[in-house]
């Protein structure tokens, strides 16, 4: 079968679904900078009903970002480059969209550091305890689990 022959569904995806699976594809492959870019944001799909130009009857698209306002000075024009490519691998062809252009847009969500920097901690204390929790018996990982919620508790009240 031919490009030519493809039908298109004219559908985007779903929007939170692409994202999450973006963010493993950027994980995956190494592309940090990208990831601290996006991490916490949202996407939207534009289109405006104009041909691509880069298959038959593929419309233009493009990739819209909503990120943290903190993180929009990690945009540049490799990064641009590189997103539009990668987006472009990932949106399903029989979509009939080619992934054009991307734009950075701060979220209008408010962002609460506390939730992300509690959310971080856990995440790195779990992958931590995880490498290591199959060495040690479970009343041992009791014990160090109660240490380190103390710990994590005396050293907040010192620092913040």
């Amino acid at each position: 079968m031919k490009m030519c022959d493809i039908l298109f569904t004219y559908e985007h995806p779903n929007e939170e679904i692409y994202f999450s699976t973006l963010m493993k594809y950027l994980e995956k492959t190494n592309e940090e900078k990208i990831v601290r870019l996006l991490k916490g944001g949202k996407c939207s799909f534009r289109t405006v009903g104009d041909y691509s130009r880069e298959r038959w009857n593929a419309y233009w698209m493009q990739m819209v970002f909503y990120v943290q306002i903190d993180n929009l000075d990690l945009v540049n024009l490799d990064t641009n480059k590189k997103l539009i490519s990668i987006c472009h691998r990932l949106l399903p062809a029989e979509a009939g969209y080619d992934v054009m252009s991307v734009d950075f847009l701060p979220s209008l969500e408010v962002y609460n550091v506390d939730k992300s920097m509690a959310e971080d901690l856990d995440n790195t204390i779990n992958q931590r305890s995880d490498s290591i929790s199959n060495l040690l018996p479970t009343d041992v990982k009791e014990k160090g689990n109660e240490i380190a919620e103390a710990y994590i508790y005396h050293y907040s009240v010192e620092n913040y």
